[in-house]
């Protein structure tokens, strides 16, 4: 290479380590606070559906906050969030398991303490989004650490739009 071709690519080069830091931060988001959560994105389980998004977890001492931004749903439509037993999402999310039920709670009522999360309405150009703290959730693998979080277009699960496995935090 003579030197013209190297001075050349001297911008190109230069332009790629600038922007470097800019495509990290867009890949893991910030809170306003500073904090960066864990995140997953959430894909369609089936091939009609193009339900997106992610799910993100911050960990708390005795709680979890949990916030879920969806897009490409349906307009208009009812969602179901849930904890289910297994962190897989193939076989239109089949292989998630049921829903995640710790001792004490029961399907079918929502409670913090059952995988039922919440009930999401999505907007007219098809977005929604859903947050809340869990207190009798942690991050951690004896609670719902590795399993998946499923959305689904009924309470029952029966049809799962779309699936996200919930990370696991590093050991401190």
């Amino acid at each position: 290479m003579n030197l013209v071709m190297k001075k050349s690519l001297y911008p190109f080069i230069l332009l790629g380590f600038a922007a470097f830091p800019l495509l990290s931060c867009a890949t893991r988001p910030v809170t306003p606070s500073g904090d960066a959560p864990y995140f997953n994105w959430i894909q369609p389980s089936r091939p009609e559906s193009s339900l997106t998004g992610k799910a993100y977890f911050w960990p708390g001492p005795e709680n979890v906050k949990i916030k879920v931004v969806l897009t490409g749903a349906a307009p208009n439509k009812k969602y179901f969030a849930q904890i289910h037993e297994k962190g897989a999402c193939s076989d239109e999310a089949e292989s998630a398991g049921n829903i995640f039920r710790p001792t004490g709670s029961f399907l079918g009522i929502q409670t913090k303490e059952s995988g039922l999360l919440a009930e999401i309405e999505s907007t007219g150009k098809g977005t929604a989004e859903l947050e809340g703290d869990y207190e009798k959730f942690s991050l951690t693998r004896s609670s719902i650490a590795g399993k998946s979080i499923v959305i689904s277009e009924d309470k029952n699960a029966q049809v799962r739009a779309g699936c996200a496995v919930i990370p696991v935090p590093p050991a401190n």
